[in-house]
């Protein structure tokens, strides 16, 4: 009985085994069949793609990047192609990290690659800071501004927070972002309560000429109730210092 159960379990191990072998030797054949094939094509697709950027753009894309191009085809697939002919000036930040840029173009769309195109590094903290929604308003800022936008965007703590410092760049431009960048406050975190108090300190005092003369009005109106109370208060007491001469010469 047990040296029955020793045959079958050892003929099962044996198919098993087999099986594992035929396994590797066919993809082994097809890599060896196919390989030089799917390279063939992969290398025709890109120097296609390099050659309607040279056209469509005016740009000349360097040998290495071809190469890197025609990889990326035949590592990540025909998306790759698909991608870098649709947005022609990201043809070479997808020839170098076609891998994690494929799967975010999926999600996030052209756009997230125009942003990587024109801030290599930084279409990974916009998909993290941003939805789909907001890429063409980073897009529309100054490369300047988009870069500064999503270096502190990584300071957030909350997504709100990220909404309001694209809003307040849309508005004040680089000197939000000088005024909302400083080391004491991106060490503690950025929060939305943060920026909104900044962003009223910039309605309330305009930058310019005009700052000086809006401190003293503001200052001059702090200043009105104050002087009114103090005149009160010492009419008051001039008064009862009156009334207690008086009482005290009539007793």
């Amino acid at each position: 009985m047990h040296a029955s159960i020793t045959f079958i379990i050892s003929i099962l191990l044996l198919s098993i085994s087999l099986q594992a072998q035929t396994n590797k030797l066919v993809s082994e054949v097809a890599e060896h069949a196919f390989g030089p094939i799917a390279k063939e094509a992969a290398d025709k697709t890109a120097k296609e793609i390099v050659e309607k950027l040279a056209v469509s753009v005016g740009k000349q894309v360097a040998e290495s990047t071809e190469a890197q191009l025609a990889r990326a085809i035949a590592t990540n697939g025909a998306e790759v192609g698909m991608l870098a002919l649709r947005v022609p000036e990201a043809t070479e930040v997808l020839a170098r990290n076609a891998k994690s840029l494929v799967p975010l173009a999926e999600r996030f769309g052209d756009d997230i690659l125009r942003i990587e195109a024109r801030a290599p590094g930084f279409a990974e903290i916009a998909a993290k800071s941003y939805d789909k929604k907001y890429l063409p308003r980073l897009l529309n800022l100054s490369e300047s501004e988009m870069k500064g936008v999503l270096a502190v965007a990584k300071h957030t703590t909350e997504p709100q927070a990220a909404k309001l410092l694209l809003e307040g760049t849309e508005k004040g431009g680089m000197s939000f972002l000088e005024k909302i960048s400083g080391p004491q406050i991106l060490a503690t975190g950025l929060s939305a309560a943060t920026i909104i108090g900044i962003m009223g300190i910039e309605d309330k005092i305009p930058p310019g000429p005009e700052t000086a003369r809006m401190f003293f009005d503001v200052v001059g109106k702090l200043l009105s109730p104050i002087t009114a109370v103090a005149a009160c208060l010492l009419t008051a007491w001039g008064a009862l210092a009156i009334w207690r001469r008086h009482k005290r010469a009539n007793t």
